[in-house]
């Protein structure tokens, strides 16, 4: 086999082996205990329903505590140092209670950043460590639509952005592995009735490696696909 080849196909599964993980909430059996791993704090009622590629979380917590909250988390086993963690979320003008987003060191299992999003609000943290405390913001939204979030690490800075826009960036004293990706919704109130959609949630660990291994599969197969003679070609 040609040499580009084989370096082609060494390249496709190291990119591969970076490729990271997606959840689209697509298939008609779709089952969201086969991707997530999912917890309720004290108690709720809240119900997951997937359709046309959308996650309709609805519900009501009860009874109702300070900060309860019903987790959705994605475990990521491999030990990623950088990372990008990114989701799109939506939610009417008339929802109430709040969704959270955020990403997660190995053990002691601490938060790296995170966002806490109402209608109308959102607040966002970066936690430096080391005695360091923490970054935040806060900002208006709209009361409705469809956002994007993301939080990325580079080295040991963090960066949080929302609907493309860097928000926050700030370089983390305690630097571990990231491990998980967190969904959580919650009620301030036995009113609050939660009506959110998520479109999807994806992560990428070691962003530069895959990009790397997918720009250098991509120019060996030019490289080969140019070192092909005219007689080669006609015989394919």
């Amino acid at each position: 086999m040609n040499r580009s080849v084989c370096c082609l196909a060494g390249c496709t599964i190291v990119s591969l082996a970076y490729a990271g993980w997606r959840d689209d909430f697509e298939g008609e059996n779709y089952n969201i205990t086969d991707k997530w791993s999912k917890w309720t704090e004290y108690g709720s009622s809240i119900h997951y329903a997937a359709h046309d590629g959308l996650l309709h979380v609805t519900g009501m917590k009860y009874p109702v505590r300070p900060e309860t909250v019903h987790w959705l988390d994605k475990w990521f086993p491999e030990n990623a140092w950088d990372f990008e963690t990114e989701t799109r979320l939506g939610w009417l003008d008339t929802t109430k209670g709040g969704i959270g987003f955020g990403a997660w060191n190995t053990f002691p299992y601490s938060k790296i950043a995170s966002f806490s999003l109402e209608p109308g609000r959102l607040f966002a943290d970066i936690i430096l460590g080391g005695g360091a405390g923490r970054l935040t913001i806060n900002k208006s939204i709209p009361k409705g639509g469809f956002f994007t979030a993301k939080i990325t690490r580079v080295g040991r800075v963090v960066s949080v952005y929302w609907d493309g826009e860097l928000i926050l960036q700030g370089s983390q004293n305690n630097y571990m592995p990231y491990q998980r990706t967190h969904l959580s919704f919650s009620a301030a109130s036995e009113e609050d009735r939660m009506d959110y959609f998520v479109d999807y949630v994806s992560i990428i660990p070691e962003p530069g490696t895959f990009a790397a291994t997918l720009i250098g599969g991509g120019l060996l197969a030019w490289r080969h696909k140019r070192r092909r003679s005219p007689g080669e070609k006609n015989r394919r």
